[in-house]
């Protein structure tokens, strides 16, 4: 754990992405295309609505997903799509290409049901709806149904191995050097400490006998 390296990731909250210039691709007329589009210029969200990419179809997802994989663009969507594609990419891939900013700005809900107005249908949905969920069935079936999300959710804190043949570098021992020069530090300061201590109760002796 003391050679593995860290990876810094590219930004991890609005804020960050903004500062990054990164094109980022948002659905059209969506929530957050919204709300950036109409927030003032001299905020967070009006600055990234300049970021948003525009070489694209903004009405197709699935090429948006592709572009995200080749690294042309960030992909902005509600957390439960985002979850669903990082399930997809690992099921396909078997490792993590991408990685969600841990930092949320806009909440969504996603998981409704669309009536027409009047519809007797309703009125017998609802319910069931609503024992679903106080069940935990409703939370059981999605979790199963992106179970291979997990691993690409965890915190990014530092590369895996990857199980091939390298010669090691100078740089890859620098957690044991820091690691072996504070403990010849600590030791020198004890060793001082009890020099000093030790030569202050001889004097100390000497004057009392």
């Amino acid at each position: 754990m003391l050679i593995l390296p860290k990876v810094s990731v590219p930004f991890n909250s609005l804020d960050q992405l903004v500062e990054t210039g990164l094109p980022v691709w948002v659905p059209a007329l969506s929530a957050l295309h919204l709300a950036a589009t109409t927030s003032p210029p001299d905020t967070t969200l009006g600055k990234l609505s300049r970021q948003f990419y525009t070489a694209g179809d903004p009405a197709n997802i699935q090429k948006a997903v592709e572009e995200l994989k080749d690294g042309k663009h960030v992909l902005a969507a509600p957390r439960s799509a985002l979850i669903h594609i990082l399930h997809r990419s690992f099921s396909e891939t078997g490792r993590c290409t991408s990685y969600i900013m841990s930092e949320g700005f806009l909440e969504a809900n996603m998981l409704s049901f669309i009536f027409p107005k009047g519809s007797p249908l309703k009125a017998k949905v609802d319910p069931l709806i609503v024992r679903l969920r106080e069940t935990g069935i409703l939370d059981r079936a999605y979790r199963r149904g992106v179970a291979n999300a997990t691993e690409c959710l965890k915190p990014v804190v530092a590369k895996k191995p990857s199980g091939e043949i390298r010669i090691l570098s100078l740089v890859d021992f620098g957690g044991v050097f820091l690691l072996y020069g504070g403990g010849i530090a600590l030791s020198a300061l004890a060793f001082v400490l009890e020099y000093i201590i030790g030569t202050f109760q001889k004097t100390r002796r000497g004057i009392t006998a």
